[in-house]
């Protein structure tokens, strides 16, 4: 293979033909040895290879090119890989079935990119993997990040009916996400709680662990959040140093959650969604001028829904600015209105005024 694509095919064709002598079911070297023997015009020895792969199995041709196209995202040739992909499945849909894995690794790097329409799109044109754990897991985690949550819900849950233990796209956390958003407690804590089980490791499990402890807090449990928070903290992590800012502002612990947010200001950038906590803590002070620096008119789709607006609508009230919390509420309402009841819990008592002043966020 690496012959082959540094332009040394005449080298690279006793290489192909040993390992077929090794092994005759790689296919994928098979496909690649007719295709340089083409090339040199060894017309007959080609047709040679390609019949032989066909009487070991009829969809050998096919099979190669999921090869050659697994091999090619080893080496992050994405688009090159789908056009080998491309090209088997113009050939029949048995060996795309057989060798599932390769496309779920596709839609995997393009949700690894970011490009989660794109995974959308890839997915659905095989729907055969609707039955596919790993790929219902790639299309849900998909769904979510492109900020269509509903859509993705039952995508996860069907994954996880497919396959408890799934580990791509991490359906109990996305899941644990989707419940927290709505402040369904129990239900946020028991996803979570199963990723951390099944991943400990993963690379998600630290995060769960700090939601975990918020649906504690909000649960009216404090006390372990402040146990679970401390036994994560580590010098230079903000995550459960911010959460814990507000765990010790609910125990009526002002020093303490004073230090917490200068710590969590110190320690994260100008765009961290960790800020909005210490801007939580500063509101509590009355520090309204600093609380609006730390809480943007700017959505935290799945970190922080809705409570950078709602706690900037609080600070505009106390300022006596009515018609600029009204527009920060009218904003929430069209674009977070499904996080609204975790924000205001996380605000606390600080959200009195604004769900007197504006009932409609119930």
């Amino acid at each position: 293979m690496a012959l082959a694509r540094c332009g040394e095919g005449n080298a690279a064709v006793p290489a192909f033909q040993r390992a077929l002598g090794a092994d005759p079911t790689r296919f994928g070297s098979g496909i690649m040895l007719a295709e340089l023997l083409r090339g040199r015009g060894e017309t007959a020895a080609a047709e040679a290879v390609v019949n032989g792969l066909r009487a070991i199995d009829g969809d050998a041709e096919a099979l190669g090119l999921l090869e050659i196209a697994e091999s090619l995202l080893n080496l992050n040739r994405l688009k090159d890989a789908q056009d080998q992909i491309r090209q088997a499945a113009a050939l029949g849909t048995r060996a795309l079935e057989v060798r599932a894995d390769v496309l779920v690794a596709v839609a995997s790097e393009l949700n690894g990119g970011s490009a989660y329409t794109e995974a959308c799109d890839w997915l659905n044109s095989f729907p055969f993997l609707v039955n596919h754990a790993q790929a219902e897991g790639e299309r849900g985690w998909a769904l979510f990040f492109a900020g269509q949550a509903e859509r993705a819900e039952p995508v996860l849950r069907h994954a996880l009916e497919l396959d408890q233990d799934l580990r791509p796209g991490f359906p109990h956390y996305l899941l644990g996400q989707i419940e927290r958003r709505r402040l369904n407690i129990p239900a946020a804590l028991s996803h979570f709680t199963a990723y951390v089980e099944r991943h400990p490791t993963g690379s998600l499990s630290f995060y769960a662990r700090v939601f975990i402890a918020q649906m504690q807090l909000l649960g009216g449990e404090p006390q372990a959040a402040l146990t679970a928070l401390d036994a994560m903290a580590l010098p230079g992590v903000p995550e459960p140093v911010a959460l814990r800012a507000m765990v010790h502002l609910s125990l009526g612990n002002k020093a303490a959650a004073d230090a917490d947010a200068g710590a969590t200001i110190r320690d994260t950038g100008n765009e961290s969604w960790l800020r909005l906590f210490a801007g939580i803590v500063r509101l509590s002070q009355g520090r309204t001028a600093d609380a609006l620096k730390l809480l943007p008119d700017k959505a935290y789709p799945w970190a922080a829904p809705a409570l950078s607006r709602l706690g900037r609508a609080c600070a505009f009230l106390a300022q006596q600015n009515t018609d600029e919390a009204r527009r920060l509420v009218q904003t929430v309402r069209q674009e977070e209105a499904e996080a609204t009841p975790l924000a205001l819990a996380q605000l606390g008592p600080l959200a009195a005024p604004l769900r007197s002043s504006f009932p409609e966020l119930g």
